[in-house]
């Protein structure tokens, strides 16, 4: 059996596992990419969405924490919380 012969029929076999080759049923392919990269897409706006609608639920238990307490509300400062917990808790 020639060398060649079982190399040409596994690119011939890639080439239709890649869906190159409309006469095995490749030609739905590029309709799937189509639809996953829609899926895709979606899942990407839904999960932005859903932070958005999380930090808003954050903001909103902070504020009412903070009006039970009695407290003046003041803009969330990440620094002077890290320097709180972290150091505060270091000379303690």
């Amino acid at each position: 059996m020639p060398s060649g012969a079982p190399r040409g029929r596994g690119r011939a076999a890639r080439k239709s596992a890649t869906g190159r080759g409309a006469d095995r049923g490749g030609y739905w392919i590029d309709a799937l990419k189509e639809n996953a990269t829609e899926k895709t897409n979606e899942a990407a706006r839904r999960l932005i969405e859903a932070h958005i609608a999380s930090e808003e639920a954050q903001g909103a238990a902070r504020a009412v924490s903070i009006a039970k307490r009695g407290e003046e509300w003041r803009p969330f400062n990440l620094r002077a919380e890290e320097e709180a917990s972290f150091l505060g808790a270091a000379s303690t």
